[in-house]
């Protein structure tokens, strides 16, 4: 699985978008939240609806809250989501 992982963030790179690939009996999804400018921001599952033909995430990117703390450096957030395995479509929406 991990190489799997490093695969899908690879194949990413500074994008940002998902990857998803399946392992035993789960479906991953790795979410890349894209090129910062600096630490502090992170990925948010706002939600996960499974419709008859696919499953569908609304993701969120997340700033920093206000006067954190952060470095600046650049930084990819993402987050990796496991589900049951499924041959449904995955979409992803991207909320503000």
């Amino acid at each position: 699985m991990q190489e799997l992982l490093r695969q899908a963030k690879t194949k990413l790179g500074v994008s940002r978008g998902f990857e998803r690939f399946d392992a035993g009996e789960s479906s991953y999804i790795y979410i890349a939240g894209g090129m910062q400018s600096s630490s502090g921001y992170s990925v948010q599952l706002k939600s996960l609806r499974e419709q008859r033909d696919a499953v569908l995430l609304r993701v969120r990117v997340n700033p920093p809250p206000p006067r954190a703390n952060t470095q600046p450096a650049q930084n990819n957030p993402g987050m990796l989501l496991q589900m049951n395995k499924t041959s449904k479509q995955v979409r992803v929406q991207w909320t503000p």
